[in-house]
């Protein structure tokens, strides 16, 4: 029986981390700041500190560090779920308004799907050719670009095409590589590609949507058949955690949203190079 019950508070520590990392996964997706770089730079912190903090860490990695991808991608659903709050007006249009606007959903189906296979494509080819760069490489990569819209004419005329679908999936696959920002590279290269910062931000996030559901969807499956997913969300301190990220991620998401319309989303670059920083010097 004791050992049970040291069994049971070893599993109690080791969630606190699992609380750490669904916060900054959550938070840290809705802003065009690396997410998996600031997991990966919780657990190095946690590590260095020692002492109660290493042992959560290194508890939660032991029972389900094999898990951690699976768990990323679950919680890329509560991600769409922000997509779908924020851009909720835009959606409910086009939905209510169906019939008149059939070709215009077929138009941005038929791109999104484009720009996603594209994406798709490179996973695969990263998978069969491994390339990387180097984590603090990555961040610098993420800077430039985000500083970049310093210079970036605030109006835009673009229009969502078959070309511009290709390049922002091309885009939007380079993220995959470590410390580049998916948010930060594919909306740069929107506003570069001539849209304008509202219509920048609705591809953005359009492109990336089905990929995140399905991400979510495979994570589920993933953990279900691996007998993980109700020891991990059981308890009502779980999903308190995972309406409280969700809560302060839509609230970061509609700082970065506002950040992008005042022409301010370069300012994002100070953190990221502050982020650098930490990271090589870790």
């Amino acid at each position: 029986m004791q050992f049970c019950v040291k069994l049971h508070h070893l599993s109690e520590l080791s969630m606190v981390y699992f609380y750490i990392f669904i916060i900054i996964q959550v938070v840290v997706e809705s802003l065009p700041v690396s997410s998996s770089t600031h997991l990966m730079v919780a657990g190095t912190i946690a590590t260095l500190l020692g002492g109660y903090y290493s042992d959560q860490y290194v508890l939660f990695m032991s029972q389900y560090g094999h898990h951690i991808a699976a768990i990323d991608h679950m919680l890329h659903g509560l991600t769409a779920i922000i997509v779908a709050l924020f851009f909720y007006p835009q959606c409910f249009f086009l939905l209510h308004n169906w019939r008149r606007c059939f070709f215009i959903i077929l138009k941005l189906l038929v791109l999104s799907g484009i720009a996603d296979t594209v994406t798709v494509c490179f996973f695969y080819l990263f998978k069969v050719y491994p390339f990387s760069v180097p984590l603090g490489y990555g961040l610098l990569i993420t800077v430039g670009l985000l500083y970049s819209l310093k210079w970036c004419a605030l109006k835009g005329g673009r229009v969502f095409d078959y070309r511009s679908a290709l390049v922002l999936g091309c885009v939007q696959g380079l993220a995959l590589l470590p410390g580049i920002s998916r948010f930060a590279i594919v909306y740069v290269a929107s506003r570069w590609c001539g849209f304008d910062a509202r219509k920048g931000l609705a591809v953005t996030w359009m492109i990336f949507w089905p990929l995140m559901v399905a991400a979510s969807a495979q994570g589920v499956y993933n953990l279900a058949r691996e007998q993980v997913l109700f020891s991990l969300l059981t308890g009502g301190q779980v999903l308190l955690v995972i309406v409280g990220a969700t809560v302060l991620g839509y609230g970061a998401f509609c700082y970065a949203a506002r950040c992008a319309y005042n022409n301010t989303f370069w300012q994002f670059s100070w953190y990221v190079a502050a982020l650098a920083l930490l990271a090589i010097c870790i």
